[in-house]
């Protein structure tokens, strides 16, 4: 009988718990939780100096490698703006950690085979999160404006976005349990509780008025019912298409349908929310500094001075304020790696139907941030992971 490594086990579960509060989910009510998260992320690279040396594995050279190119780009763009329209090096600073976390954890994951524990921690934080979040929103609604128009766990956005990533981790433990076992009342309740998480994913984003989560859930559906197969390759054209789709074609909101589907189903405004006017704006201002950008985590501060925004609204434009075109090509780049290593893994098809959902809404949304990050790396973790079981099983 194999004696179970407790220490082990604890120790990356305490791990997980300060890697999830770093960049999956915050405690929007704790005043002070900016400074918290900090001592989170403190903790976490304390847990994982153990482990560092995974980072110099062949297995891992390429995309670390491509990583570390990234994360230095980044640097230099946070360091050449410091003090520029409130730019600060302080904020580079930490996305960086935060990112090499996200890297590093899911590579200690692999080496210690602890991926499915990944998807079963964020699993059941997600599920955790959302039921305070809409316990308080639906029992006590004043809490909502009296912090900011925010939930327990942030924006409305946020909100409807973790009831998503439920669902996707949810549809990953269904498939890893379906393989071990074939009694047909577990798959039918599998499949009552699976709509019961869609369902409410529904109903919170229509009290939520968030439009593009509400949009969001029918492309998940769309993707699981239609059991499409993705790779690296595919993932950059659907990148390429949703980010540059309304930059460039900025007059199919002129389109009768499209229209009909905005102001009459969405209830939303034919400049959505403003954003063709954002586009038009910031391109002048990442024209003006093209290569590095304005620094990591400096586009609230830079936009909102010059363009009156709070963001980009498009993932790989919001990338380009940042980091300039080189450290996009780099996140792109190492993305893209990450994303190869996970073609024809079936276990990877949950995580997959994740990404290309905040793919396709990065035409409207900052969505190639941490959670991306993340969830190419845990793509990447399931495809070596199962290689390295079909290996020991000869």
């Amino acid at each position: 009988m194999n004696r179970v490594n407790y220490g082990n086990k604890i120790q990356f579960g305490l791990l997980t718990f300060f890697i999830v509060h770093i960049f999956y989910v915050q405690w929007s009510y704790y005043p002070k939780y900016e400074t918290l998260k900090l001592v989170f992320l403190l903790c976490a690279a304390v847990l994982l100096i153990p482990g560092i040396k995974v980072v110099v594995s062949r297995e891992f050279r390429t995309v670390n490698l491509c990583a570390m190119l990234f994360l230095l780009s980044a640097f230099v763009s946070s360091f050449i703006n410091k003090g520029r329209i409130n730019g600060a090096l302080s904020r580079g600073l930490v996305y960086i950690f935060i990112v090499a976390e996200i890297i590093v954890y899911i590579e200690e994951a692999i080496r210690i085979n602890r991926i499915n524990t990944v998807v079963e921690w964020f699993y059941k934080y997600s599920f955790l999160y959302i039921l305070i979040s809409d316990l308080l929103m639906l029992a006590i609604p004043s809490l909502y404006s009296s912090h900011g128009n925010t939930y327990f766990v942030g924006n409305k956005f946020t909100l409807g976005y973790l009831h998503l990533f439920l669902l996707g981790f949810f549809c990953y433990r269904y498939r890893y349990n379906l393989n071990r076992t074939v009694k047909l009342g577990v798959i039918k309740k599998t499949t009552i509780v699976l709509w019961l998480i869609v369902g409410t994913a529904i109903f919170i984003n229509i009290q939520t008025a968030c439009s593009t989560a509400l949009v969001s859930v029918f492309i998940i559906l769309v993707l699981l019912l239609f059991r499409f197969t993705f790779d690296a390759k595919k993932w950059i054209i659907i990148l390429g298409v949703s980010d540059t789709i309304l930059l460039a074609f900025s007059t199919i909101v002129m389109w009768k349908p499209f229209q009909y589907l905005i102001v009459n189903v969405l209830g939303e405004s034919l400049d959505l929310h403003d954003r063709l006017r954002i586009y038009q704006d910031v391109i002048p201002l990442i024209l003006k500094n093209p290569i590095w950008g304005y620094g990591a985590r400096n586009v609230y501060n830079l936009l909102f001075f010059s363009i009156q925004a709070p963001n980009a609204q498009n993932g790989i434009l919001n990338n380009i304020v940042q980091f300039g075109i080189v450290g996009t090509v780099l996140l792109v780049l190492t993305l893209f790696i990450m994303l190869s290593k996970g073609k024809n893994c079936d276990d990877c098809a949950a995580i997959w139907i994740l990404v290309i959902w905040l793919t396709i809404i990065s035409a409207i949304e900052i969505t190639i941030s941490y959670e991306m990050v993340f969830l190419c790396a845990l793509i990447m973790g399931i495809a070596i992971e199962k290689s390295h079981q079909e290996y020991q099983n000869g």
